[in-house]
């Protein structure tokens, strides 16, 4: 989905017009398909979410580069890997 939000808003060649159309067909897809993985595996669209949450905020601090933070991180995830899908 970003990479085709990302080609849509780079390509020089389509109107603005039909750019937001485009965005907005784009959003409306990907609205059904959460919807549709949702219902279809709850428990895995949870772990999904937490995988990626925390890839997510782990590259970001890897790439601080400070690996104090990143070794915090890393040791705080491991304490409350139990409770995180509690929370969605």
């Amino acid at each position: 989905m970003y990479d085709s939000l990302k080609e849509i808003r780079e390509d020089d060649t389509t109107p603005p017009a039909e750019k937001a159309k485009m965005i907005v067909q784009l959003s409306d897809a990907f609205a059904k398909m959460k919807s549709i993985a949702r219902q279809e595996d709850p428990e895995l669209y949870k772990r999904g979410i937490i995988k990626h949450v925390v890839k997510t905020l782990g590259s970001a601090i890897r790439d601080r580069g400070d690996d104090r933070l990143l070794d915090a991180f890393i040791e705080t995830v491991d304490t409350v890997q139990d409770k995180l899908d509690v929370a969605l």
